[in-house]
């Protein structure tokens, strides 16, 4: 992985008042001067030439005056201190300028030495014999795609939203880019203080197939510079990184906070690094006078240099990029790090401890893929490292899914994938909140049926009880309750009170026997007395988590179809006769008068997840938004509070129809927000196979 360096110029500018989408639907292809490192190794006599390859459907027309030129290869040498172009071998003259034009798609090859690529047409060579230019166009999706995949270099599958959600950045950064250049006639360059591009890459040998990009960040809610870097170290800095003065955006711990584990810190991010006194002043200039201390506040991103002259102040970048210019660029490998004064080889000298790889702004691309190992979202790994982003549709995109809506569907027969938004959420981990409720009624049905079919509750919205919540999440309660009707309205009280009738020790039995029959991996944790076993039996203890691979598992156990899964099978033969028909008419009542019915009101982030949902029935309903799902349908709404490396509102449904099982997880949703975009999903036509 490559760190890419923000350009100091476009760090020193405002952002502009530009529209999250009307760049990305009208701004064009975007221009790049492309091959940039072998134009200077050529100069400097490390290169012997590059050659372009033309096919038969790629013309070739000089610029001054519109003259197609049959030609099959045109070369760039460096010969006697000067540039040379030959076409088919033959000088061209000393100054050339050459459009290679074919159909959209097509490419031009290009080798040197062992190594060869290809580049989108049109593309542009400008040449005389002091400089030359070579610029190719690219649409921008496509543009983004390939930059994303030429900086990670190969990944496993397991990352691919890694890589979309560095699409994303690259591809505001090109937008941004767009509406100022800073190249001439160029917007962009290939190297790595602006973008790394290697022209067009083989789908085959990413993890990124088509570009796709349903939606875009919203440059109106990005108030900082869509940068990233190779490794973070544990925290980001902010893009006060890159200038003195008012920070735009803070910078990130890259943790999950649930879990307590830091997504890039391990030893191998750690570095160490001697600067002698003498050189340091050296390198800041003659008039710097005698350097007394260096004070480094990475919170603030202020470095300080206490001279016998009065202080200096530098942003940690431009100090970083000082000292590299002239020990290596690989000499303070990062911003992440502590500095003290101590001696080294016996003379005073500056020590530096530190993590990471890069400038510390954006995105972390280590954590990045991290995250998405762990079965996360492209939106909410931009969400991570930049709090506060927004998105918008795409330029082709009429009627999408919400940004912050992931989901699977399954066979409830096999429990095979038929449809996912991307692969790896089978491997996320996820806090059930009231969806655990359902393990408790399987074991109310196995274990004390007495309490199944006998034992109510009533809720007035409120209990004295000190071992159980204060509230219900229904202000008014939900009145005199049994089994049923608790599923149904997921009424927290009723299953907190069943703290007083359960036996503990059998109810963390129970648990454990799932993971043999019928395969769900369930690990509880450690409860504190009876208000915390109150607290896990209502759904509100989040340090419980089930991955949505075990939630496909609960689906199949409760689902009224005949499962060929034998696990699941086996146990739902050992359990008392009619006792999961109780939670199945409990799971359909869900969708027709429980938490998964009705229609839905602002909550969250409305834009992203009301309004592409409220944009169309999902049948034979004449009401904008309506939604009436059919009579099969049945599921299990579930708010919690889930997140990164901070806490935000998450609605999660497990539910299904006839044989068609799906998971809907939604960040700054609730419960039936979820239910809704999953009865949504559910009503389309399954996804060819």
């Amino acid at each position: 992985m490559r760190a890419a360096a923000l350009l100091l110029l476009a760090s020193l500018l405002p952002a502009p008042a530009w529209a999250g989408s009307d760049v990305a639907r009208n701004g064009g292809p975007i221009r790049v001067s492309i091959l940039s490192r072998h134009l200077k190794s050529m100069a400097a006599g490390e290169l012997d030439r590059i050659l372009f390859e033309l096919p038969d459907n790629v013309s070739c027309v000089r610029a001054d005056g519109g003259t197609r030129v049959p030609v099959k290869t045109i070369e760039i040498a460096h010969r006697d201190g000067a540039f040379r172009v030959l076409l088919d071998g033959e000088a061209a003259g000393d100054r050339v300028s050459l459009t290679i034009e074919g159909a959209p798609g097509l490419t031009v090859g290009v080798r040197f030495r062992d190594d060869s690529r290809r580049y989108p047409l049109p593309l542009r060579i400008d040449a005389s014999p002091r400089e030359i230019s070579i610029v190719a166009s690219e649409e921008p999706e496509r543009y983004a795609r390939d930059s994303a995949a030429a900086e990670y270099g190969p990944q496993p599958r397991s990352g691919a939203e890694a890589l979309e959600a560095l699409s994303l950045l690259v591809l505001a950064r090109a937008e941004r880019a767009r509406a100022r250049p800073v190249h001439g006639n160029a917007h962009v360059c290939d190297l790595s203080h602006c973008q790394v591009y290697r022209g067009r890459l083989d789908r085959a040998d990413t993890s990124i197939g088509e570009a796709n990009f349903p939606w875009r960040i919203d440059a109106t809610a990005l108030f900082c510079e869509p940068v990233f870097h190779a490794r973070c170290g544990g925290a980001t800095l902010g893009d006060g990184v890159f200038s003195l003065g008012e920070k735009r955006a803070p910078g990130v711990r890259d943790r999950l906070l649930g879990e307590g584990v830091y997504l890039c810190r391990n030893g191998r991010e750690g570095w160490t690094a001697a600067l002698p006194a003498g050189e340091l002043r050296s390198i800041l200039g003659g008039d710097t006078g005698e350097i007394a201390a260096i004070v480094y506040d990475r919170a603030a991103c202020r470095l300080e240099i206490r001279t016998d002259r009065g202080p200096l102040e530098f942003a940690p970048e431009d100090f970083r990029l000082r000292i590299n210019r002239v020990k290596g660029w690989s000499f303070l490998k990062s911003n992440n790090y502590e500095v003290r004064k101590g001696d080294d080889a016996g003379g005073a000298a500056y020590l530096f401890s530190g993590r990471g790889l890069g400038h510390n702004a954006g995105l972390c691309q280590h954590g990045a893929l991290a995250l998405a190992m762990r079965g996360f979202s492209r939106y909410e790994i931009l969400c991570h490292y930049f709090p506060g982003i927004g998105f918008v549709r795409g330029a082709h995109e009429r009627e999408p899914d919400s940004p912050y809506l992931s989901y699977v569907g399954f066979s409830l027969v096999t429990g095979e994938v038929l449809d996912a938004r991307y692969a790896q959420i089978l491997s996320r981990s996820v806090a059930p909140g009231s969806v655990f409720k359902l393990l408790v009624s399987l074991y109310l049905v196995a274990r004390r049926p007495d309490l199944a079919r006998g034992y109510r509750y009533t809720c007035e919205g409120a209990s004295a009880d000190t071992h159980m919540p204060e509230k219900c999440w229904k202000p008014g309660g939900h009145g005199d309750t049994d089994l049923s009707r608790a599923i149904s309205c997921s009424c927290n009280l009723y299953f907190a009170s069943l703290y007083a009738h359960i036996d503990r020790a059998d109810f963390a039995s129970f648990i454990a026997s799932l993971s043999r029959r019928p395969g769900i991996a369930l690990a509880l944790p450690d409860i504190d007395g009876d208000a915390g076993f109150a607290r896990l039996l209502c759904g509100l203890d989040y340090r419980v988590k089930l991955t949505v691979r075990d939630l496909v598992k609960v689906a199949m156990t409760v689902s009224p179809v005949a499962v060929s899964d034998r696990p699941v099978d086996e146990f739902r033969r050992s359990l008392p006769a009619g006792g999961l028909e109780v939670i199945r008419a409990a799971l359909a009542e869900t969708v027709r008068t429980g938490t998964a019915s009705g229609e839905s009101e602002p909550y969250g982030s409305a834009r992203e997840n009301i309004e592409p949902l409220r944009r169309g029935p999902l049948e034979g309903d004449d009401e904008p938004g309506g939604m009436v799902p059919s009579s099969s349908c049945w599921g299990k709404t579930s708010t919690v509070m889930a997140g990164t490396n901070r806490y935000l509102s998450y609605g999660l449904f497990l539910g299904g129809d006839r044989d068609r099982g799906l998971i809907t997880i939604v960040a700054r949703g609730n419960g039936h927000l979820a239910a809704r975009w999953g009865l949504r999903i559910l009503g389309r036509e399954p996804p060819a196979r």
